[in-house]
């Protein structure tokens, strides 16, 4: 099969729509990573032929890097499936370990002070006092996937 052979082969898989579900994701990067580790030897040894670097150059500049980023799409992935770029908690902890009172004052006036707001309970359900909660407003059980959006 030629270049364009495989590239239509490709387009025509990828225009069924199987690519969109995150378990064919998941599992695809899963057998990309397996193929890499297994076939790595060779790899480091075409990666010398080809652009002259060391097995340990190749390993830390191609080969290792490639399998850090398979890592890294797999951790991120059904985060980015759901929109989300960055973790913003993080982006928050950094701002408000320089907060001061005064900063936080005006947060509150700016953003919370005469407005309905939601609170969150973390801990072991058989200690949370549901009926009591209602007297303060609505309530409802999430879990830990539409917590932390994983």
């Amino acid at each position: 099969m030629n270049i364009e052979q495989t590239v239509d082969t490709q387009r025509k898989f990828f225009a069924t729509s199987k690519t969109f579900n995150i378990k064919f994701r998941l599992e695809a990067l899963d057998k990309l990573k397996a193929s890499v580790k297994k076939h790595e030897t060779d790899l480091l040894e075409a990666i010398h032929k080809d652009l002259g670097k060391s097995a340990t150059e190749s390993y830390m500049c191609e080969v290792g890097l490639l399998l850090e980023k398979i890592t890294y799409t797999r951790k991120h992935l059904r985060s980015w499936e759901r929109g989300i770029e960055n973790d913003y908690r993080k982006e928050v902890y950094d701002a408000v370990k320089n907060f001061t009172l005064e900063d936080a004052t005006k947060f509150f006036n700016e953003h919370i002070q005469g407005k309905t707001y939601d609170i969150m309970i973390v801990g072991p359900k058989e200690k949370v006092d549901f009926n009591l909660l209602k007297n303060y407003g609505d309530v409802k059980e999430l879990t830990v996937d539409e917590v932390f959006n994983y």
